[in-house]
């Protein structure tokens, strides 16, 4: 395989796909059927599907809590950070809206 043909969404594929084989813990909520390769990960995982929110948004006016640490500072970033991803057609590349994002999972979910 050449490195051309490997893309960024094959590779994160790949990537879930081993994460799944190799997950060793499972949530215990009904219905959720979320895998973990590390027992802290379930640990924030069941914060989520609770109502505990340890880590709380500082930002003037904000106070938005989350149940994990990158939550909170992915959230913090729309607070300081100009739209940075822009749409350019996702994997067709077909010319885009131009409709800019704080974050590219949100640029990936216009996409799809």
């Amino acid at each position: 395989v050449s490195k051309q043909d490997v893309t960024p969404l094959r590779t994160s594929k790949a990537s879930h796909n081993r994460r799944k084989q190799e997950a060793k813990y499972a949530s215990p909520m009904p219905g959720c059927e979320s895998t973990f390769t590390r027992r802290i990960n379930l640990n924030g995982h069941l914060r989520a599907h609770s109502d505990e929110r340890p880590f709380v948004c500082r930002w003037p006016e904000c106070g938005r809590a989350f149940p994990r640490q990158h939550d909170c500072k992915r959230h913090k970033q729309l607070h300081t950070n100009y739209p940075s991803f822009v749409c350019g057609g996702g994997e067709s590349g077909a010319g885009g809206c131009g409709k800019k994002f704080a974050r590219m999972d949100a640029l990936n979910r216009h996409c799809e």
